[in-house]
């Protein structure tokens, strides 16, 4: 007599190569995720890099002078007259791969030495920033890197 079944060896083997493909998949699974929010989190730096490199060139063109700064963690000085009158300092700094924005705004410069100060994390994730000032010609060549790569260069008219 002939029995109609699955053998328990047939069962086994089928049980792990069902056990295999769900790993397999699961696998491809976790890579695509990881895949799609590393894209999602590099579209986010370019946009929020974008921004702030356009933010800085038109600082820099309407700004009455720039002066490059021997700190290594700070490249350059803007001035600029704010809508009120007073004179504004605004130093860029990278310090831990973070881009911070440090205005300080002088309260009555002609009379007193008084400061108010801000500090602003403009932008995470920077590896460098590269700033050249030419005085001569009166352009700034500014150069934004992300990972040893240059994300954004120009060259800018001050004032």
């Amino acid at each position: 007599m002939k029995n109609k079944g699955f053998t328990l060896i047939e069962l086994v083997i089928t049980i792990a190569i069902s056990s295999i493909m769900f790993i397999l998949i699961q696998s491809i699974m976790n890579f695509y995720i990881k895949t799609q929010d590393s894209l999602v989190n590099d579209i986010q730096f370019d946009k929020k890099a974008k921004s702030t490199f356009i933010f800085i060139e038109n600082e820099i063109e309407e700004s009455l002078s720039i002066e490059e700064t021997l700190n290594k963690k700070c490249n350059f000085k803007i001035r600029s007259r704010n809508s009120d009158g007073s004179i504004s300092s605004v130093y860029y700094e990278l310090s831990g791969h973070k881009l911070y924005r440090r205005a300080m705004e002088e309260k009555n410069s002609f009379t007193e030495n008084s400061y108010s100060y801000r500090k602003n994390i403009l932008l995470e994730g920077v590896y460098d920033i590269d700033f050249n000032y030419y005085e001569k010609n009166n352009l700034v060549d500014l150069k934004l890197y992300k990972n040893k790569n240059e994300l954004f260069h120009s060259v800018i008219k001050v004032g």
